[in-house]
């Protein structure tokens, strides 16, 4: 799960080496979330940071989690794939390297993306300074729910953001 913004990877899976035309290419998808994410991009690619999803020797697509169909490419390119392979709400990358040492010499070793996924809600916005009663019996009178009675329970009043270090991940309330 991937709770706010972060950088990360995952394992390789539906792995083909395939020669497509005169060249030969290393396809596979890479899993990054089993939910819906926000936004996928690269980060790193090959050990050096990179935020292009194409280039020479190289094409990565993304799903957000929220594709109804096969990623068309993959199942033109990979004999592994049917229509079946859709990825229902999980959020991946579709790879395809060129085989080539003049511009990968050992191969991709890394490859890293930039990965928003679930929305946080901020405490730091809902909860003002209290008046009159200290923070211990705020959270009392609220029934231990998080959310001060004063202010509802609805969760409109929560402030989305992707830092996950200052948030919890679903509103309490």
């Amino acid at each position: 799960m991937v709770v706010g913004e972060t950088i990360t990877s995952g394992p390789i899976t539906k792995y083909e080496k395939r020669t497509i035309g005169d060249k030969e290419y290393h396809l596979f998808f890479v899993p990054l979330a089993a939910h819906l994410c926000e936004s996928i991009t690269l980060y790193q690619l090959d050990g050096v940071e990179n935020n292009q999803l194409s280039g020479e020797g190289y094409r990565i697509e993304v799903a957000l989690g929220d594709q109804t169909t096969v990623n068309t490419n993959a199942r033109n390119e990979m004999e592994n794939i049917d229509s079946t392979c859709v990825g229902y709400g999980v959020a991946y990358a579709y790879n395809k390297y060129e085989v080539n040492p003049d511009i990968f010499p050992n191969g991709v070793q890394d490859v890293k993306f930039k990965v928003k996924g679930i929305l946080c809600y901020d405490p730091r916005k809902v909860f003002p300074v209290p008046t009159g009663l200290n923070r211990v019996t705020e959270l009392v009178q609220s029934n231990v729910t998080g959310v001060p009675r004063t202010h509802g329970a609805e969760p409109a009043i929560y402030a989305k953001c992707f830092t996950y270090e200052l948030c919890s991940p679903y509103p309490r309330g």
